[in-house]
Parts: C-alpha cells; structure tokens; sequence
C-alpha cells in the first residue's frame, strides 16, 4: 500500500463506555502498600532474602528456608517484569537444595543467560561447606543434584554470608571467594557446566592474617573478579585488604593481597565498586578519629592507589558513621549509602564519588531521611542513570516498615519527600528486632528497583517484594495492551488497538491526563528521520502536543539493545476502564507472510513528566478489499494477433493485471493458462484468433478482482473460426507405462462427451467426462489412479453420434 495513503489517513477513537477489558489480564505487581508480591509463603519461617536482576526485566531471589521443620534448605524463585512467578510453585518457589543438615544465607550472581548461580553455606559434611548450583532461566538446575562442592573447609569465625561470596565471571559460570578454616582467603572459579577451573579447594589470595571477616567480590569488567575483605591480625588492628584475579587465576595485584586501608586503628566492614576500567573504589568504616567514619579509597587496574594513602573521609567526621552499602555510578565513580548519628539517632545519607574521589553531592553527602524514622539498612542499587536507587528500615508509623527513595545523577530526590512507603502493612514485620529485617534491592532494568525482604505478617517469617517504577510509583502504572487487531472490510494499513487503563487513571487522583500512541521504527530509519529533522525526546521528556507534520521519536532500553519509537497520537484519557484507537500499521499482509507491527502505548501525568509505558504487543493489518474487475475490456485481430486493451483501475494499491487465456468460456484460470501479469493496459497475444480470455486486477497485497471475460465473438476483424474436426490421437509412447498413459483428443463442440479405458473384455476400467473442457484440443493423464496390469487396453472417445478408438499396449 502506497505510504502516501498513511499521511491523508485520519485517526478514528472509540472509548469503551462500559468494562469491556474487566476480566482482563494485569500486571501481578500491586500498587497497595499494605498488600506487596507475595514471592513464598510457605509453612514456618523463609529467612535472608537474596535478589539480583534476571536481565529481561525480572528478578531472582533465593532464601534460607525452614519448611521442613527441623533443618533447613534454600529455595528460590524467579519472578516477571509483570509480577508473575516463573519457577516451581507459585507460592512457595524452586527447590534449589534439600540436602541432609543445615543449608543457609544464599548468595547469587547471574549466569548471563537468564538464570542464576546460587552459592550456599551448607552442612551435610562434617567441617563448614560451600556449595553452588546453577539454575537456568527455566528454572532447571544445571549441575549435580544438591549443587556442587566448592569448599569443605569453610571459616566459622564471624558465622555466616560474612565469610564468603560471589561474583559472575561474564561466562556462564561465577567466581566464589571464602575464608576458610585455616585462617586464608580462597577464591575458585566455577564454570557454566559447574567444573572448577582452578586448582583443588581454590587459589590463596591471603594467608597472613589471622582472621578474615566480610568478604565482596565484583566483576573486573575483563572476565576476572576483585575481592576485598577485612582482615584481622591478632594484637594488631583491622585491616581492609583486596586482590584482584584474571580469568586464568592469575593474581594482579600484591602478593597476599593489596591493603587499601592499613591504618593503626580498625577498619571494618568493607564494600566495594568496580570502577569500569578494571579497578575499584572501596569504602568501609575508619575508627582512626574519635568517631568512626566512613573512608573510601580507589585502586586502579594495575593496584596502585589513585586517593590519599589509607584512604579519605567522606561523612561529617564529628558524627558517628557507618557505611552500608556501595554501587557503580556507570560512569567510573560510585555511590555510598551510610548513617550518620549526630546525636546518637541514625540518619540516611548517600554521597556520589567520581572518578578522582570528589564528592559530587556536597561536602557530606545527600541526607535521604533522618530519625525518628530511618533505622537502618541503606541498601543500594544503580538506577542506570547516574543515579541510585536506596531502600530502608523504616519505624516513622511505628512498625518496621519498608521505604525507598531514588537520587538523580545530581543526587536530588526523584520521590516523594521522605521516601516512598514500599510496605506499610500494618503490624506486619518484627518490632523487636528491626535489624532483622533488612530490605534488599535490584535494579528493575527500567530506573526503579526491586525491593524484597523477611516478612511476618502471615506466620513466622515469609518473603514478599515490591516493585517500585523509575517515578516511585508501585507496581507498574502502564496501561496494559489487551489486543492488536485487524480493521475487517478495509483496505489493510490499520489495526484496531486496545488496553485497559493505567490504575492511575482512576478516583481519586485521576493522574493520567492522556494516552500517547507509539509505534516501533527501525533504528536506522529514526535516526535518519532525526538526522533530517525530526525530534529525539529526551530520557523522561514528556510527550508534546505535536504539530502537524512533526515527527517525535524516543529511544527506550529493549532486551536487545535500544529500542526506537515513532510517535503516532494522544488520546485523551478519561476514568474509563479500556480504551481502543484505530492505529496505522507500517505493511500490510501478503500472501507470503503476515510482517508485524508493534506498538508500545504511554499512560501521561497530569504534569506531563511521568509518563509509564505497557509492554509492546504487535499485530498485523490485512487488505480485506479486492480491487474492481477491469472495464471495458476489449479485443481486436489483426497482423496475426489478438490486440487485448482494457480501462484502468483507480484503487491507490492496485499492482497490476493478469490475462489468462482458455479454448472455451468454461476455462478456470490459474498458472498453467496465464498468458501475461503487467501494470499496463494493453497487451497483443500472437498467433490465430478464437481464443477466450479472462481479465483481472491484483492488489500489492495479492487480492485478485473478479474475471472480465472476452470471447471469439466479441473480437474485432477476427475471421471464422474453422470447424473443428472430432478426433482421437493415437497414443504415444506405445508401449507405455500406465502412469504416463496421456490420451490427446478434440472435441468439436461444447457438449458432454466421455473418454474411457477398456481392457480386452470390452470392460470399462478407467472413465472420465470430459465434455466441459470445450471446443477444441486437449490431453488428459487416463489412467494415474487406477493400478493397470500389463496388457492390451482401448480407448474410446464418445461425444454425440461421434466415436473414436484407439489400442495401447501397457507395461510395468
């Protein structure tokens, strides 16, 4: 269909005045506060929730599990964009080990592939022991039953996740470090099949200190890991140590480990950031002055300090701090959360630190809420942004509920002031024991995050999580597209669009103001469209009235990269439960294939800036209208051929003719009596006349119009058609075998007439009516569905008065 036809097509609205979409499928996130995804609610208690992103959206969380009553054994679950769970039960998870004795505090990493690699302290042998499995995306465990050994020599100074943990190797396998028993720090590397690539019970990154305590690896961004931890050397003070290890098990960096803090006073509890460029910034706490304090410090790739030797403050060194938790920026620096406690009240903070150690969010820090409501936790995840994304214990309706707020690049709140409510179920989590109760976060791939954390409100102790979006709205706001369909008994190019309504558009805020329709472009085409004029909307730009001839794009995260898309049109929202807009596609249908097109559908603030967008969904438009037959068709004889010439066809799509010719009215056209398939108007056929021919028109889409039929009568200077003469043909080959047996014969009339096979007896064993081919020469298979013995047959042709026969001899 000529793309012209898009332009002069005019937008047509229907607005569903009554619930046609109510029993409709929505997103299984809630946006009640008080309600959150169940992620298991299995029988006692599920304890150390565990979350990373899955890479499509979701998130995976595995846990230490009690169910069974007297042990326990870890689960896990993965869980939608949407909000639906993908593995095992629904409500109670995945089965990741239920070997014999205890198995607790998972840790994980992604596998790169959709799945997990999940790392476990576990006692079914006698000594302290890690364990790991893989489960893919599918939820398959990908190794030995139970999980595979990583080490049987697990430290138990400081209890716990404290002494081991893990990091991807960007090969479908992970790095696991640990402190074993004998007072080292061990790193092995497992690969995508679970075999350990390095030597037996791992490679020694340290083995001089007495204890080690709090161990973080991360990726170094080449296919090797970083590791640091907390050492401790007896008499001495703490001290925070780090190495770095290629993807063979080569060491990097300082023989024993690099010590990135080694001051006379005690440093504890490290965390670290990888910087982009295969080093890291570490901060930790500092008991150097009269308070504890948060100090940071940044190694480069090659081990050298990049900061102030021992590292530098970042706090307010007069308070006491204590640092929480650290993410990449994505831009070479990283983001710190930790509290502050000028009066010996906590209070949130989180500072930003480039690349040089500067302080991006003033001298101390970005305060994110203070006392009485802050109690704990801070834990961090990158917004993509430049940002960060920060969840807390939060005591402000007294009970320990979960709140979360997001900083800009800048390090200005993007949520509500104070945070936004993530669980405020009433009475629902422990209020003896806040600390308990840790919320753990993941990027949600689109801004916002992934808060998951140890609930009480049914029994014990389950896990429950809460989608929070890049606006710090719950759940998922987006309208929901609910059909793509074709428009029937049209030319094609549109498709009747649905979705139900963003839960925003509702009483009592009535937040959405408009739907803005968008349409998938190839990323080539919009970049040249923007090249020549057109707008690229900014990240988080809202959607303008446009003019007309305007065209806005925007470039959105897809799993597969960036996704553009064309702006098409804004329809105005309101209150209603579903909505539908008839929508133009880019390509109609074709006999060969049904080609896509997909929309994505944008819920708009009232303001204009939060905007929250459905899920695509795709659908293809179908020409439905054949053009019109072909008028006036004429023909005239002359110079040895029928000169054919017929009127034009005005429909915008039309592709072409095809003239078809036959020996009588009664011929059926199709490929074998095609004669031409052309744009033009007019065609000579040579050779003698008295023919019948059969017109019509196609569309681009493969619709054929009805035949126009032009006889021998209706030929002009066409001479006298010549009698035709009854005749049956001898058969050639003879001898032949039966299923090549071809009879050719004429008929001289458009009458019944009978073609037959008999054998020597004068018994028919083979029939056909032949008499409405017509007039004139014809061949005919006699014989392809009737098994034949060798033999002497007769044909015999009957039409009228007139009869013909002829002998065949037939073989094998």
């Amino acid at each position: 269909m000529p793309a012209s036809r898009f332009l002069l097509r005019t937008f047509r609205l229907v607005i569903l005045l009554a619930p046609a979409w109510a029993s409709a499928a929505r997103a299984a996130w809630p946006h009640d506060p008080t309600l959150n995804l169940p992620v298991c609610t299995a029988a006692n208690q599920q304890v150390d929730p565990a979350v990373i992103a899955d890479g499509s959206g979701g998130m995976i969380v595995a846990w230490t599990d009690q169910r069974p009553g007297t042990t326990t054994n870890i689960f896990a679950q993965r869980i939608s964009a949407s909000g639906v769970p993908l593995w095992g039960n629904a409500s109670t998870g995945l089965v990741v080990c239920n070997a014999a004795n205890n198995q607790i505090t998972p840790v994980l990493c992604s596998d790169g592939s959709g799945g997990a690699i999940i790392a476990w302290a576990d006692a079914r042998n006698p000594t302290g022991s890690i364990y790991a499995q893989r489960i893919s995306g599918a939820g398959v465990a990908q190794w030995t039953a139970n999980g595979v050994l990583v080490t049987s020599a697990l430290s138990s100074a400081g209890g716990t996740n404290g002494e081991y943990n893990i990091a991807a190797d960007a090969a479908g396998g992970a790095y696991i470090a640990w402190a074993s028993s004998a007072n080292e720090v061990r790193l092995q590397r497992l690969d995508a099949t679970g075999a350990a690539l390095f030597a037996s019970g791992g490679i020694v990154l340290e083995n001089t200190y007495t204890q080690q305590y709090y161990l973080s690896a991360v990726p170094d961004g080449s296919g090797g890991v970083i590791a640091c931890w907390q050492g401790y050397l007896s008499g001495q003070a703490d001290d925070i140590l780090a190495q770095r290890v290629n993807a063979a098990g080569t060491a990097l960096w300082a023989a024993g480990g690099r010590v990135v803090c080694g001051n006379t006073s005690d440093q504890q509890l490290p965390v670290v950031a990888a910087d982009g460029q295969g080093g890291a910034i570490f901060a930790w706490t500092d008991y150097r002055g009269t308070n504890p304090n948060v100090y940071v410090q940044h190694v480069g790739a090659n081990g050298a300090g990049l900061w102030i030797p021992n590292g530098s403050s970042i706090g307010n060194t007069a308070n006491q701090e204590d640092v929480l938790s650290m993410v990449s920026d994505g831009a070479g620096g990283a983001i710190v959360s930790f509290d502050d406690m000028p009066s010996g009240v906590p209070y949130l903070y989180l500072q930003r630190l480039d690349y040089s150690g500067v302080g991006l969010w003033g001298t101390v820090g970005t305060l994110v809420v203070g006392s009485p409501m802050f109690w704990g936790s801070g834990s961090l995840t990158a917004d993509g942004e430049g940002g960060a994304i920060v969840s807390w214990l939060d005591r402000r309706n007294g009970n320990a509920d979960m709140f979360a707020q997001r900083l800009n690049a800048n390090g200005y709140s993007q949520w509500t002031y104070d945070g936004v409510g993530v669980c405020t179920q009433s009475g629902s989590q422990w209020t003896s024991n806040y600390a308990a109760i840790i919320p753990q976060v993941a990027s949600n791939g689109a801004g916002g995050a992934y808060v998951v954390w140890e609930d009480q409100r049914s029994d014990a102790g389950d896990i429950y999580a809460q989608n929070v979006e890049r606006f710090g709205k719950l759940g998922d706001p987006g309208p929901v597209i609910t059909k793509v369909s074709d428009v029937l008994a049209d030319q094609g190019g549109e498709v009747s669009l649905q979705w139900t309504a963003s839960w925003l558009d509702a009483s009592p805020t009535f937040e959405v103001s408009d739907y803005s329709i968008w349409r998938e472009a190839p990323a080539a085409a919009a970049q040249a469209a923007v090249h020549n004029g057109a707008t690229l909307l900014a990240a988080g730009q809202s959607t303008p009235h446009a003019t007309p001839g305007t065209r806005l794009f925007r470039a959105l995260p897809a799993a597969s990269g960036t996704a553009y898309w064309e702006y098409l049109v804004t329809v105005p929202a309101r209150g209603l439960p579903g909505y539908s807009h008839v929508t133009p596609t880019t390509t109609d249908s074709t006999g060969a294939s049904n080609p896509l097109t997909t929309f994505m559908v944008m819920a708009e603030d009232i303001g204009g800036s939060p905007f929250w967008a459905s899920a695509p969904d795709s659908g293809y438009s179908v020409d439905n209208l054949p053009p019109g037959a072909p008028a006036p068709f004429t023909a005239a004889y002359a110079s040895g051929a029928t000169w054919l010439h017929w009127g034009a066809n005005l429909e915008p799509d039309l592709a072409g003719y095809r003239l078809y010719r036959g020996s009588s009215s009664g011929f059926v056209p199709g490929p074998g009596n095609l004669v031409v398939a052309q744009a033009d108007t007019g065609y000579a056929d040579p050779g003698s006349a008295g023919s019948w021919y059969k017109l019509s028109a196609v569309d681009v889409h493969g619709n054929e119009s009805a035949f126009t039929a032009l006889g021998p009568g209706q030929t002009a200077g066409a001479p006298p058609a010549a009698p035709l003469a009854f005749a049956l043909e001898p058969v050639r080959p003879n001898p032949v075998a039966a299923r090549a047996l071809v009879v050719r014969f004429v008929l001289s009339a458009d009458s019944p007439a009978r073609l037959e096979l008999l054998d020597v007896g004068g018994r028919s064993v083979a029939s056909r009516d032949v008499g409405a081919l017509g007039a004139g020469a014809h061949a005919l298979p006699l014989a392809e569905d009737v098994a034949l013995a060798p033999g002497l047959y007769f044909v015999r042709l009957r039409q009228g008065t007139n009869v013909r026969t002829t002998r065949v001899s037939v073989v094998d």
